[in-house]
Formats: C-alpha cells, sequence, structure tokens
C-alpha cells in the first residue's frame, strides 16, 4: 500500500516539475503583447533618433518623443496617457439636474441648505427638519442642484436643490443614499444655470 502511495507520489512531482517547465520556457519564449489598442510605452535613450516613423505611434506620439528628448533624462520611460474621471456628484453645483428616485416611490424635501462639496451628518443636521416639497417617481423633475453634501468618507448622500412647479421655487435638501433612498442627478445637458 505504501508502494502505491509513493509511485502516485513520484508521478505527481514528475508532472508537477515538467509542467513547471514547459511554462517556464513558454514565458521566455514569447514577450507579452500589448493590450488591444494601445501601444507599449518606448525607451528613449541618448543617441536615438525618435524622428525616424514608427508605424506604430501617430504623428502626435511623435511630437512627444522628439519633445522628450530634450527636457527628459536618458533612459525616461513614457507613461501612456490616461483619462481623469471623477465621481457623478462632483461638479454638479448650479447646474439643471434630472432626479432619478432608484426604487423610492417619492422624496421629501426637507428644509435647509448646504455647500457644494460640504461633509454631513444626515441624521443630525436634516433627518427631523420639516418637509417643504415632494418629489414623485412619476414625474419627469428638472432641479437646480446648489451643491451635493458628502459623509466623512465622501461618498454623496444629500443635495440643495430648487425645484420650480407651477410657476412655484421649492428650495430644500433631499436624500440620495440614506437608509433605503438610492437617487441619483444626471445633468441635462447643455443647461448650466448660475444663480
Amino acid at each position: 500500500m505504501h508502494r502505491r502511495y509513493l509511485t502516485a507520489f513520484v508521478i505527481f512531482l514528475v508532472s508537477f516539475a515538467a509542467g513547471l517547465g514547459l511554462t517556464r520556457l513558454f514565458l521566455q519564449s514569447t514577450p507579452p503583447a500589448p493590450p488591444s489598442g494601445q501601444h507599449p510605452p518606448k525607451i528613449i535613450q541618448n543617441g536615438d533618433n525618435p524622428e525616424t516613423k514608427d508605424p506604430h505611434h501617430s504623428a502626435s506620439d511623435q511630437a512627444t518623443l522628439v519633445a522628450s528628448t530634450h527636457s527628459t533624462p536618458t533612459n525616461t520611460l513614457i507613461p501612456p496617457l490616461t483619462p481623469v474621471t471623477r465621481p457623478w456628484w462632483q461638479g454638479l453645483g448650479n447646474k439643471r439636474c434630472r432626479v432619478n428616485l432608484g426604487d423610492t416611490t417619492s422624496l421629501r424635501i426637507r428644509k435647509g441648505t448646504l455647500n457644494d462639496g460640504q461633509v454631513i451628518n444626515w441624521a443630525d443636521q436634516f433627518a427631523q427638519q420639516p418637509q417643504v416639497g415632494l418629489l414623485h417617481r412619476e414625474e419627469n423633475h428638472v432641479v437646480l442642484v446648489h451643491g451635493v453634501g458628502v459623509d466623512r468618507n465622501k461618498k454623496p448622500i444629500a443635495a440643495h436643490i430648487t425645484l420650480t412647479r407651477g410657476g412655484k421655487e421649492v428650495s430644500g435638501i433631499i436624500a440620495l443614499f440614506v437608509n433605503d433612498v438610492r437617487a441619483t442627478l444626471y445633468p441635462v445637458d447643455g443647461e448650466k444655470k448660475t444663480p
């Protein structure tokens, strides 16, 4: 019985070593391919002529390579450009936005104000404030957002808005991410209003 276990263990070790060796051989013989649509960064060394045409780089990349040879030290790696993204709630101050209530059927507008980016505590500052208006999911609400308040983790929890309905303006605070409320604001393209 011990002989059977010993034989199985030896076969396992030989198979594992062979697989490891083949994997290492494969990885050493094939260079990693760049992700589709992107080209690997280019290392520029003194003496290289970046003005020679490279079929993998556009004219603007070539200009960057030429400019970088005069301003960067030897063997500097040029990182690829990445777009800067920001959270959806940043930059909504003084913009007209459509309100999506998510699964909530209605949302209370409570008395109060806040500044864009202000750190707030919903329970202490707004939960007990009187209701000054109401948003219903069936209606298509476009509001002027004065600012979005965040919690201590920098997540949006409330917004100071002004709703115009029937010629009357109602201004106050709505919950965005409090308890079971999951409301979001979407900027209305082309419309920007300053107070």
